[in-house]
């Protein structure tokens, strides 16, 4: 918890620890992101000789575009963490910062997994990080993500947007604090 005479509190919380299968979706997609390159180069300088070679620009292009929707991704869909003041909850990212005022948020509460039921991603990043984006569930409708595992999930209702869903590293306090009812720590 961070503040001076001046301000209120600022209570930080980092996004919680990918799962061993967000983890290996992560690493599963960084490998490919290094083999795809490598494949195109490769495969480049076995037509250098043919009639029809393929074109430089091909490889670098591809390998570009990959790496820009990988890094992207991760700027503008991968929270650092989440900070909850008296006014707002803010989602920090490392290339934007999504604001929520706390006035917008409705009963937030821990909700187990099996609650949930299915999902369908209609927009966003799967796999690579965790999930985050616009995704559609039976039970709740349309959600927003900001997840990386599937357990230890708070579910962040708002009056007018959609639900959020979301896995800080401390749940229980996370939503204590989101309800107002925030414990006193040091170094938080």
């Amino acid at each position: 918890m961070e503040h001076s005479p001046m301000t209120s509190p600022t209570h930080t919380f980092r996004l919680a620890r990918m799962s061993p299968l967000y983890r290996g979706a992560t690493i599963f997609a960084l490998a490919l992101a290094l083999a795809v390159p490598a494949i195109l180069f490769i495969a480049r300088s076995r037509t250098m000789g043919s009639p029809q070679p393929m074109p430089a620009w091909i490889p670098g292009a591809i390998t570009g575009l990959l790496w820009a929707v990988l890094l992207g991704s991760w700027g503008l869909m991968v929270p650092r963490r989440f900070e909850i003041d008296e006014t707002e909850l803010r989602i920090v990212c490392p290339l934007r910062t999504q604001r929520i005022a706390r006035a917008d948020i409705t009963a937030p509460r821990p909700i187990p997994r099996d609650e949930l039921g299915m999902l369908l991603r209609t927009g966003g990043v799967g796999g690579f990080f965790g999930s985050f984006g616009w995704h559609r569930g039976l039970r709740f409708g349309p959600l927003t993500l900001y997840i990386t595992r599937t357990d230890g999930l708070v579910l962040v209702p708002r009056r007018s947007a959609r639900p959020l869903l979301l896995t800080p590293d401390r749940p229980g306090e996370f939503v204590q604090v989101l309800r107002g009812n925030a414990p006193e720590r040091q170094g938080s």
